[in-house]
């Protein structure tokens, strides 16, 4: 129900005001551009400017250095394909042709060339990457380290960044499948344990310097992080690996403790290129540990401010190399993250390039880039809605206290799919992970899904996967739990042996995302309310009955934060109500959603007759376009109101028109396939009594669209079209009720239910 208060004791006078603040959005302030716009708008200056950089034979500006011959083409090339620039662009494969012909001499031209390969889906590409990762694979020192040359198993002259980069080279093929000796890896491991300095930093080469500093600590650690999964994957495999490893731990905290996103800290070497590579080091660190954050640092979303602040009016950052390496870091980050890992008090990283591997081969075969990264359970929620899944595995005992299992209730009711598995098969795990279902939520069982299931194929069909639990609202999976462990399969990456799993989280990620629906990363689709002095309030309070009348607990909080964002108006949402305690007279307005058959009793029918006899105002939606749902409406609702009349509200209402301009909407992708040429068309339904509108009615799903998640088999509308459609049915609804009646009938005959 919805009443409008203000100061002033006269209704009409406040409705007035509500009328006054909705029609000027200018009050909730100047729309800022969101920093994926800013990111995307940078993006496009930096890949314009490589372009320009790339001359008629296909080499690079300023590329010509003998010493570093080939350097420079490959960075570029390396950047633009992370980019997302297609390789058939006239300059890009200008420098592709190049790169492929050139004779290259050094260590940084073969790695960054191994690392631009890596990146180009090609059959030509994958034989260079694997030319490439053996010249880098030969040229290593007999201890593991790199310098400018080839050293061939012999000792000497050598410098971490040089180190750093061949491992990236070597690890970047790895990823796309070649296989890589296992000494190789002993090696390098060995070289980066010996130059870690006291402090768990690193710097260009321990027995010259003493100092550790930013970017080469990120290049150590980086490089740990790769050594220590390629070495003990066969431990992890058996879940006898500590994930905890010293150096690496050492290693986080130094980083943690010195960060910067404006200099390459505790470094004597400030100018502007060694920044730049230095955002490149802490990417790749990102990269492979899966952290949003170093110590308390969100360091993409620090990074990308300070970077952003830097960029010319040409669209560079100085250079072509420090171009090259800071749109490197922007497309990085820039693809949405998938799936949030959480770490928690217990084993829960017992195979640690699950998610990587997973991502990888979904970006691989999907052609959409996606990442992953770990989120700690004592995390603010608000920082967890980077990824729609939150991936939880488990090869032991884990209770969570009240504090953390109401962070991970708040992420699902706010639109968010859990998905845990017990690695190993721990039965611990299963035991554990039941009863913080239970603790979650009481009401909603965790129960075996069917075998026909649409999640076991509606995009892959593999077999063998069925056996999934899970816990659903009606409207979608909000949890699911693999007694069988996943993790193992995803830790030794894709075989023919094991497709089957891969397939089957792929099917989770067209479930959770509506096939492939997602936001960028750093965008969340649940707002912050910024503070705001109410220039009005509207009072809601929803109705219950015997059924599923509260699917989305949420929906309503959602709502009202977006309209004091934009409206300054404040939406007080109280809980649900009995329908037998309505009272036209104080609450004139009522709202009603469900999912599934229900039965209203006689008391609450006659309670409903009276409410529209007294002039009050029903608003329901089918909560995910709910068929059973709908046809208990028609059967007892619709038909209630004095001499009542059902049919569509015509597309050029007033109600469509105010605050909220709705000339067209946008629904589910899979619903709107099936509307053919209406899908952009608005399908409320009005029901009118004595010449004024009783019932307002969507068959079409408003409620989880006002959660504002993507997920499969929803029928109804878009999030963004259902909050502002939500919004004017309020709006107006606060209007009316101090407003003189007026006849608002429908266009057509009422149609019976589908």
């Amino acid at each position: 129900m919805f009443t409008v208060v203000h100061k002033s004791r006269n209704i009409l006078t406040s409705a007035f005001l509500v009328v006054c603040i909705l029609a000027s959005p200018v009050l909730a302030g100047p729309e800022t551009p969101t920093r994926q716009v800013r990111i995307n708008k940078a993006l496009a200056g930096g890949v314009t400017y490589l372009l320009k950089q790339i001359e008629d034979d296909g080499s690079v500006r300023g590329g010509a250095h003998r010493e570093f011959h080939g350097g420079l083409e490959a960075l570029a090339v390396y950047a633009l394909l992370a980019a997302d620039v297609s390789p058939r662009t006239p300059e890009l494969a200008r420098a592709i042709d190049w790169l492929i012909a050139a004779d290259l001499e050094k260590t940084y031209a073969y790695a960054l060339r191994a690392c631009a390969m890596a990146e180009w889906n090609d059959p030509e590409a994958l034989y260079i990457l694997r030319k490439d990762v053996d010249w880098l694979i030969r040229a290593a020192g007999a201890n593991g380290e790199y310098t400018y040359k080839s050293l061939q198993g012999t000792t000497g002259k050598y410098d971490n960044s040089n180190s750093q980069m061949a491992v990236l080279g070597v690890w970047a093929a790895a990823r796309r499948g070649v296989d890589i000796p296992l000494d190789y890896w002993r090696k390098v491991e060995g070289h980066w344990l010996r130059e870690q300095m006291v402090d768990g930093g690193w710097t260009y080469n321990a027995k010259n310097q003493k100092q550790s500093y930013g970017s080469m600590s990120a290049a150590g650690l980086a490089s740990m992080y790769i050594t220590f999964d390629a070495l003990h994957q066969k431990d992890f495999l058996r879940i006898k690996a500590d994930s905890d490893y010293k150096p690496i731990t050492k290693g986080l905290t130094w980083l943690g403790e010195r960060f910067s996103a404006s200099a390459n800290p505790s470094s004597s070497m400030h100018s502007r290129g060694w920044y730049y590579y230095w955002l490149y080091s802490i990417e790749r660190v990102g990269m492979a540990s899966g952290l949003k954050y170093f110590g308390e640092h969100d360091w993409y979303a620090e990074c990308v401010d300070e970077l952003l602040s830097r960029q010319n009016s040409d669209g560079s950052w100085g250079r072509t190399y420090p171009t090259a390496f800071a749109v490197l870091f922007l497309a990085r980050g820039r693809h949405p993250v998938l799936i949030n890992k959480l770490r928690y008090p217990g084993k829960w990283n017992a195979r640690p390039r699950d998610c990587a591997n997973l991502t990888d081969w979904l970006s691989w075969n999907f052609e959409r880039p996606v990442s992953w990264q770990v989120i700690d359970i004592n995390l603010e929620v608000s920082q967890w809605h980077d990824a729609p899944i939150l991936y939880i595995s488990g090869a032991g005992p884990w209770e969570p206290d009240d504090e953390q299992i109401n962070r991970l209730r708040t992420y699902v009711l706010q639109g968010g799919t859990i998905i845990a598995e017990s690695a190993g098969n721990n039965s611990s795990f299963t035991t554990a992970f039941r009863k913080v279902s239970r603790r979650m939520f009481p009401n909603l069982p965790l129960e075996r899904l069917p075998d026909d299931h649409r999640v076991y194929g509606m995009y892959f069909k593999p077999k063998g996967t069925t056996g999934l639990h899970a816990v659903s609202n009606g409207l979608r999976l909000m949890m699911i739990h693999s007694p069988a462990e996943l993790s193992r399969d995803l830790q030794v990456g894709k075989r023919k042996d094991n497709v089957a799993t891969f397939e089957l989280l792929a099917n989770f990620y067209m479930l959770a995302t509506d096939k492939g629906t997602l936001s960028p990363r750093g965008t969340t689709h649940w707002p912050e309310r910024r503070k705001f002095a109410p220039a009005a309030t509207i009072n809601v309070t929803r109705l219950k009955f015997e059924g599923n009348y509260n699917p989305e607990p949420l929906a309503w909080d959602r709502l009202a934060t977006i309209m004091a964002n934009r409206y300054s108006i404040k939406l007080n949402v109280s809980p649900p109500i009995d329908i037998t305690t309505l009272d036209a007279s104080v609450h004139p307005i009522a709202v009603m959603t469900g999912e599934g058959k229900f039965q209203l009793t006689e008391a609450q029918l006659g309670s409903l007759r009276k409410f529209f006899r007294d002039g009050g105002t029903l608003i329901m939606d089918a909560a995910g376009g709910s068929r059973q749902f709908d046809r208990s409406v028609y059967k007892q609702i619709l038909t209630l109101p004095d001499d009542a009349i059902e049919g569509p509200l015509a597309s050029k209402h007033p109600i469509y028109q105010w605050p909220e301009p709705i000339k067209k909407v946008s629904y589910r992708r899979e619903f709107a396939l099936s509307l053919g040429k209406a899908r952009r068309e608005p399908r409320l339904r009005a029901v009118t009594s004595n010449g004024r509108i009783a019932i307002i009615y969507s068959r079409e799903d408003i409620t989880s669209g006002l959660v504002g998640y993507n997920f499969y088999g929803i029928r109804g509308y878009s999030p963004d079209s259902a909050v502002n459609l939500m919004i004017n049915l309020v709006s107006n609804a606060a209007r009316s009720s101090a407003a003189p009646r007026s006849s608002a009938a429908p266009t057509r005959p009422s149609a019976k239910p589908q």
